[in-house]
């Protein structure tokens, strides 16, 4: 089996022993014997041994679990991540390990995170290439339909039917090649039609304390140095409005493009707090990030 093909696990490798040795002075000893399985390609053992450390991160408050019992979920999440990475299936990988990194304990973080960044280039080249294969299918069909719309036109009368259903996959067709080419800007507005400095100026004032604009001049500065903030208005308590001190973010562009997100971030799972009442959370669930945005955005 290639190298490419295998996902690599170095410190799982490394502390392995000494984690399962830590795991059965605490009791683990069903589990220990089954990520023993697991290591030698036993995935059912696996997916036990993950269940069984789940169970755990559930048996009581979330500081009163032992951390070796979140190490335990991390080293299980790695070895399904690893049997999924052998047969393909990178978002699954993804999936597992963004569990291990926000359910696990650190001992086996740095295995956590380069095990995603290998999974996320295999989805990434994946998706580059079933997008090109859907914009040939989409522009073949495209000129197909044309071409028999047209050749029915040579023959006699072209119904309505037909130049409707031309219309309709030209529309489908340019929307999409018009929603891949567009910026941010063109489909982001806000909802009252002022500009986002005009909204961070307004909401600005509005959580200043009672009175305080009153008692001397507030300025406004742009672009304000931190060493200029800390001499000019931090140390002598002087009240001031600040403007453009984020501009130069890549953010501030690229996190405005939800298809960016999807495209970047996607497959990561994140965890949802579902609703809070009388400041008591009521649920907390775990989405993938694509999930998340289609579903609060369109």
């Amino acid at each position: 089996m290639a190298n490419d093909d295998v996902l690599p696990t170095p410190l799982l490798d490394s502390e392995s022993h000494a984690l399962l040795q830590s795991i059965t002075e605490e009791g683990g000893y069903a589990y220990a014997r089954m990520t023993t399985r697991a290591a030698l390609g036993d995935t059912r053992a696996a997916e036990a041994a993950r269940e069984m450390a789940w169970e755990q991160l559930h048996s009581g408050p979330w500081n009163s679990v032992l951390p070796v019992w979140r190490d335990a979920y991390s080293m299980a999440c790695l070895h399904v991540a690893k049997w999924c990475y052998v047969n393909g299936e990178y978002k699954e990988v993804i999936r597992v390990l963004d569990m291990g990194l926000i359910m696990g304990g650190s001992v086996l973080r740095k295995d956590l995170e380069d095990g995603i960044v290998k999974a996320m280039e295999r989805v990434r080249v994946s998706d580059e290439s079933n997008e090109s294969k859907n914009s040939v299918l989409m522009r073949r069909n495209a000129v197909d339909l044309m071409e028999n719309t047209c050749g029915f036109m040579h023959n006699g009368p072209m119904c309505i039917d037909s130049l409707s259903n031309v219309l309709s996959v030209l529309m489908i067709y340019l929307s999409a090649r018009r929603l891949q080419e567009c910026s941010p800007s063109d489909w982001t507005s806000c909802s009252d039609g002022l500009k986002s400095e005009q909204i961070v100026d307004r909401k600005v004032r509005q959580i200043l304390p009672k009175n305080s604009l009153s008692c001397k001049i507030v300025g406004k500065r742009s672009a304000l140095s931190l060493e200029e903030f800390m001499c000019d208005y931090f140390l002598p308590g002087s009240p001031v409005l600040l403007s453009d001190s984020m501009t130069h973010w890549p953010a501030t562009t690229k996190w405005n493009d939800l298809n960016y997100l999807k495209r970047v971030a996607g497959y990561r799972t994140v965890p949802v707090e579902v609703m809070y009442i009388f400041n008591h959370l009521l649920a907390e669930i775990f989405l993938s990030l694509q999930i998340l945005i289609n579903t609060t955005f369109f």
